[in-house]
């Protein structure tokens, strides 16, 4: 993705598609422009998350930037990160003035922020439900008090046929209540265990761009019970913000 970003600043336009591929699911292209869409082309969910943003703001996985030059150009701080150094120098060339590459599992920010914001299906990148504790830990030891994480994803329960459904539901409550009780106790939650319960939103993905391949990387879906539950063993209080055209809804998590 980050090659594709940076070639877009460069020439204007994608030399090659952006594919994601998936064991579990076709293959499906996004569309490189769509990564640099102004605030009129966002859907309904991103505007309104950008328009609760307040005061400093960490943009999470910000890609070609077009959240952090919305916030910007309103005046905002605005940390822009990203683990791809390919994209971070793209969000340099587009002006994005706090532009760094930063793993946010892994590296200190310039903390405390009043919004950090996860976009774009943003709660993906815990990767698994056992490691949503994980993420959630992170960003709320850069919040400042007061702040909120802003944050969206996908139920993706609606994939599945409507007579599959009740058992995925029962699924997801389990390896929810597994999550919770292992927050409550001395064993961290935070790796991909082949022995966790199984939940129907995690995904694993790669990436490819002409003759450049992604590793493969494991991506979460997370339906807004199991958000709320894990959330309030982490010390937060979610709530619902809306929902979107495609299953998806946008949330505000808020520390306790």
């Amino acid at each position: 993705m980050g090659q594709a970003i940076l070639d877009y600043v460069r020439d204007g336009m994608s030399r090659y598609p952006l594919v994601v591929h998936s064991p579990d699911f076709d293959d499906d292209e996004i569309p490189v422009p769509y990564l640099f869409r102004s605030l009129s082309e966002m859907p309904r969910l991103e505007q309104q998350a950008l328009a609760l943003c307040r005061g400093r703001v960490l943009d999470v996985g910000a890609g070609a930037g077009c959240h952090s030059l919305v916030l910007q150009a309103q005046g905002k701080d605005v940390v822009s990160i990203d683990i791809s150094a390919l994209s971070t120098q793209a969000r340099q060339m587009r002006g994005v003035k706090q532009s760094v590459v930063a793993d946010i599992f892994k590296d200190d920010m310039p903390a405390p922020f009043d919004t950090i914001l996860l976009l774009m299906n943003g709660l993906g990148i815990a990767g698994t439900l056992q490691r949503l504790p994980l993420l959630l830990s992170r960003c709320r030891r850069w919040l400042a008090p007061g702040g909120v994480l802003l944050a969206d994803s996908t139920n993706l329960c609606y994939l599945y046929y409507e007579d599959e459904q009740d058992a995925l539901v029962a699924d997801a409550q389990h390896a929810t209540q597994a999550v919770v009780r292992q927050c409550s106790s001395s064993r961290q939650p935070y790796s991909r265990s082949a022995s966790a319960p199984y939940y129907y939103g995690q995904v694993t993905y790669s990436m490819s761009y002409g003759n450049v391949h992604g590793p493969r990387f494991p991506w979460l879906y997370v339906d807004f019970d199991s958000l709320l539950a894990i959330a309030a063993a982490c010390g937060f209080k979610a709530e619902k913000l809306g929902d979107g055209d495609a299953h998806n809804y946008l949330a505000a998590l808020t520390p306790l």
